[in-house]
């Protein structure tokens, strides 16, 4: 087994992947990226993934490289932790419901949602490399048994006093993981990986879009295209890229952040 770390260099993934790796004598490959690369690879991120969702891209961003460095290497299958916050109330969001019937809506909401959103984002851009990512936290009869953990097992308090998400999960490796894992903070991916984080007002792209979209070019975006809900800079400079291939075809509103109602066929510009 072969681990793959991506991230920028002093970032907080790769500090603690590349210690486990020693630790562990575990044969690994680092794969250095700047920020300018992560920037670059935008606009084809945005074809491949068909979408314009920032929290899409951002995370395209690294499994884009990740898949691009394995077939590099070799490899034509790579092992990836997607679906372990879904089943197990990974997200920080969990940390903040209150009863059982809200926290189990949460958690399908998240699950069921998964095909649009992080699956379309780890098939495209691993396929686009010839890179099968596969996802083992999402196997049919573990899903169906961590559906039915009760969340008072997922969500719990360590010793230091501190809640902590997918708390079944940690205990399981407990006797495996160094401290340094077992106790470590959830991030997420982009905010370990050092882009940023996950709130749309923040991170590397977030601030790259806010020097390449002016105020008035967001108004103008939102006044011609109503229908996609375009609310940040960095949506707008996504789909600045998104209409030049794909606003002659349909889309499903669910393929579409916040739309209320499925978008047609447009005839503002030509397909490249």
């Amino acid at each position: 087994m072969t681990s793959l770390i991506v991230g920028l260099e002093n970032s907080q993934d790769v500090i603690f992947a590349k210690r486990l790796c020693y630790d562990f004598n575990l044969k690994h490959h680092y794969i250095p990226i700047t920020e300018n690369e992560l920037i670059a690879f935008i606009p084809d991120i945005v074809r491949s993934i068909e979408t314009f969702e920032p929290n899409l891209i951002r995370g395209s961003v690294l499994s884009n490289i990740l898949a691009q460095n394995a077939n590099k290497l070799g490899f034509k299958v790579v092992l990836c932790g997607e679906g372990s916050d879904e089943i197990f109330g990974g997200y920080g969001d969990f940390l903040h419901v209150s009863n059982t019937n809200d926290f189990q809506s949460l958690l399908y909401r998240y699950l069921t949602d998964l095909y649009r959103t992080q699956l379309l984002r780890i098939d495209r851009t691993g396929m686009r490399y010839g890179v099968e990512i596969r996802e083992p936290f999402l196997d049919r009869e573990l899903v169906e048994y961590a559906l039915n953990i009760p969340p008072s097992m997922k969500i719990s308090r360590l010793l230091d006093g501190r809640f902590t998400t997918k708390f079944i999960l940690r205990e399981a490796f407990k006797e495996l993981l160094p401290d340094y894992i077992y106790s470590r903070d959830k991030q997420t991916m982009m905010d370990g990986a050092g882009i940023g984080e996950v709130d749309k007002n923040k991170g590397l792209l977030y601030r790259n879009a806010e020097t390449k979209i002016s105020d008035s070019e967001l108004v103008h975006f939102q006044i011609d295209y109503p229908e996609y809900h375009l609310n940040t800079k960095e949506e707008v400079l996504n789909f600045s890229y998104f209409k030049e291939y794909y606003l002659k075809a349909s889309f499903c509103k669910k393929r579409v952040n916040n739309a209320q109602f499925e978008i047609t066929k447009s005839t503002q510009c030509q397909l490249t």
